[in-house]
């Protein structure tokens, strides 16, 4: 059970890490937070409906690599990701993995950030995307709306109800497109994706009983 920024980063001290982790309430990160820096997530990281908020990752949160991984019921909000060939989420996600009630919305960074996904940096293998909003205030260097690229021509990304969007420029779903990413939309500005929730194309109805609704609801001008 993770409570507290402190309980995250013993979390992240562990090698190999592929239990199933849970948030118990909402964290506010007050600094730079590494994320896992050894060995490889294999784990399910259930956010239960709560997010974490601020600060800055200057890896990812679970770290450089997440193998079989699954991601849920979770909102990473006001947060920067710093560095180049970074993501939210993990760098990399191999194997068979899911992602499903996410909600990510991305400050700009303070210094020079490249090659960033809301999601990951890469992605190789199978990964199942369901009921995902993410959002970047503005395009900095070469970021990614969703992930920035897939390893190879057999990686897929299948997606349902995804939704991504930048503030600044026209972000491809997936910078380097060599497998196949489906079922994610892609916008190219805040106004859009407010439009998009207007005429009822994008659902956020699974986030309702979440503690960041709100702030994803305000997000699309709810």
């Amino acid at each position: 059970y993770i409570a507290t920024e402190s309980d995250l980063t013993s979390l992240c001290a562990t090698e190999d890490v592929n239990g199933y982790y849970v948030l118990t309430d909402d964290i506010t990160l007050t600094g730079t937070f590494a994320g896992i820096t050894t060995g490889t997530f294999t784990g399910i990281f259930d956010g239960r409906g709560h997010s974490i908020s601020g600060g800055n990752l200057s890896n990812s949160l679970l770290g450089a690599k997440a193998n079989n991984v699954m991601v849920k019921n979770l909102a990473i909000t006001d947060t920067v990701v710093q560095g180049i060939g970074k993501g939210t989420l993990a760098i990399s996600i191999t194997g068979v993995s899911s992602v499903e009630n996410v909600y990510i919305n991305l400050k700009k960074p303070n210094e020079y950030s490249g090659l960033t996904g809301t999601l990951a940096y890469s992605v190789k293998g199978t990964l199942t995307t369901k009921n995902v909003v993410t959002y970047l205030v503005e395009n900095w260097a070469a970021q990614a709306a969703f992930v920035s690229w897939t390893v190879t021509k057999e990686t897929t990304i299948n997606g349902t109800n995804c939704h991504a969007g930048s503030g600044k420029g026209n972000l491809p779903n997936v910078v380097t497109a060599t497998g196949t990413c489906t079922g994610v939309e892609n916008y190219t500005s805040l106004e859009a994706m407010q439009t998009a929730y207007t005429n009822g194309n994008i659902d956020i109805s699974w986030a309702t009983t979440f503690s960041f609704y709100q702030a994803l609801a305000t997000c699309l001008g709810v």
